[in-house]
């Protein structure tokens, strides 16, 4: 029972890191559609 908490907590750690990860990426893409548009 104690492995799967830890997995479980290890891939919500991963989840969190993707996801920010993620985010990043989309406002990194926001900015450069925004500086392409506004050229």
């Amino acid at each position: 029972i104690g492995q799967i908490l830890l997995d479980s907590k290890a891939r919500i750690a991963i989840d969190h890191t993707m996801l920010a990860k993620l985010k990043n990426w989309i406002s990194e893409w926001q900015v450069l559609n925004k500086q392409i548009s506004d050229t």
